[in-house]
């Protein structure tokens, strides 16, 4: 390793990593004019992931749909997680009901063989089963 220093300060270190040609071959096309640069951005970006901790990394074309049929920006996996758990439970006055999966995908089918977006046909049908279910 060298350490590059101005004073007391470092500005930087050189590290030698040995990776396959076909890797940086990957590099190289995001970024022909410096390969270094694209694996310097990309180890920044990754530099509080811990190592070795099995993980999801969604990318587009996936990640423009999952925002698509979410409606949500989804910045994080924070946000994901967010999203998933309010499309699993409804709350009925204030008393959260977790949904099964085949409840949702139920829905879901119903919804898309009427041609009605979902949020619209799960609350008219959820509607309809609490004032069934108490009465009204």
């Amino acid at each position: 390793m060298t350490f590059l220093t101005k004073g007391a300060k470092i500005l930087a270190m050189l590290v030698q990593l040995k990776i396959s040609d076909e890797l940086y071959e990957k590099y190289s096309k995001r970024n022909p004019g410096n390969p270094r640069k694209a694996l310097e951005e990309t180890l920044e970006a990754c530099q509080d992931l811990e190592p070795g901790v099995p993980r999801l990394i969604v990318e587009n074309p996936e990640l423009r749909e999952l925002k698509r049929l979410s409606g949500q920006i989804l910045e994080d996996s924070k946000a994901l997680l967010t999203y998933v758990k309010r499309t699993q439970s409804v709350s009925i006055g204030g008393v959260e009901v977790e949904l099964s999966v085949g409840a949702r995908q139920r829905l879901e089918a119903l919804a898309l063989s009427i041609a009605e977006p979902y949020d619209v046909f799960t609350k008219r049908r959820l509607q309809n089963a609490v004032d069934q279910v108490v009465g009204v």
